[in-house]
């Protein structure tokens, strides 16, 4: 038995190698690659690049707009890790995301451990607060497997779709979340024992973008698609960060973590060089 199984879903982006190429990297150091395995979800993407790895599935055709395609990969990907038993935990990525901290499985196991105060919790999920978003973002989900295994409708408490959502100030849209919400009666994740994975950078050349979440979790946001983001367009940073500056700065940081990625992500982290 394995320890960890990896789902990511791949998009359309002359980006795609680059991103594998720093996923595999950084899970083979500190998982070590005996021990895990990734299966990739392609959205519209030709599998040449992704022949080394398992394909959990495909969606083709121009049917679906961006978020729908998503949706219908990280589902996907969920019956992917019911139909495989033989995992301790499974791990959703977005292609831009990935772990980079030694350890960060062992780290992840022990945090998620009750306390005096909270019982033990079950899964993780990056929660983009920066961003105006109060909800769990599916570019990074860790998993528990047993627990998940153990659910009597697994599918049906972590289907992903499309929906209605409303951020920390008021605005109204669409993304991809789960198909729940929050408690009507008290406030509670109705998704169960959860742990939120905050931005943690000790040092931030961007409000949103190349976030650290729980000290752990490298995600780069808008890695593989025009950059545009939601507390942005709503002049949340226009006071200190000019709206035309945001794609070039988001092209250097690129540069940044694809050329000189461990020192790149020690700045983020604030970790010795």
């Amino acid at each position: 038995m394995k320890k960890l199984l990896v789902g990511s879903v791949y998009a359309p982006s002359p980006r795609n190698a680059t991103w594998l190429r720093l996923q595999r990297r950084y899970l083979d150091q500190s998982v070590g690659r005996d021990q895990y395995d990734l299966a990739v979800w392609l959205n519209r993407v030709e599998p040449g690049p992704f022949r080394a790895e398992v394909l959990a599935g495909r969606s083709d055709g121009d049917r679906f707009d961006m978020c729908e395609d998503h949706a219908i990969g990280l589902n996907g990907l969920m019956k992917f890790f019911l139909d495989r038993p033989d995992y301790d935990y499974y791990l959703v990525l977005d292609s831009d995301a990935f772990p980079f901290r030694p350890a960060w499985l062992e780290k992840t196991i022990v945090w998620l451990q009750g306390c005096g105060r909270l019982p033990e919790r079950q899964y993780a999920a990056a929660v983009r607060v920066e961003n105006l978003d109060t909800f769990p973002h599916p570019c990074v989900v860790f998993i528990k497997g047993a627990w998940l295994r153990s659910l009597a409708s697994p599918l049906d408490h972590f289907r992903w779709a499309v929906r209605p959502q409303t951020n920390l100030v008021g605005y109204r849209f669409e993304d991809v979340g789960l198909q729940g919400g929050w408690s009507q009666t008290d406030g509670a994740p109705w998704w169960g024992p959860f742990q939120p994975l905050l931005r943690t950078n000790v040092w931030s050349p961007h409000p949103v973008l190349a976030a650290i979440y729980g000290g752990m979790f490298y995600h780069h946001g808008a890695g593989s698609r025009p950059v545009e983001l939601r507390s942005v367009a709503l002049r949340q940073y226009d006071h200190h960060f000019p709206r035309f500056s945001h794609p070039e700065l988001e092209a250097s940081l690129y540069g940044e973590v694809s050329l000189n990625p461990n020192l790149f992500l020690n700045q983020l982290a604030g970790l010795p060089q």
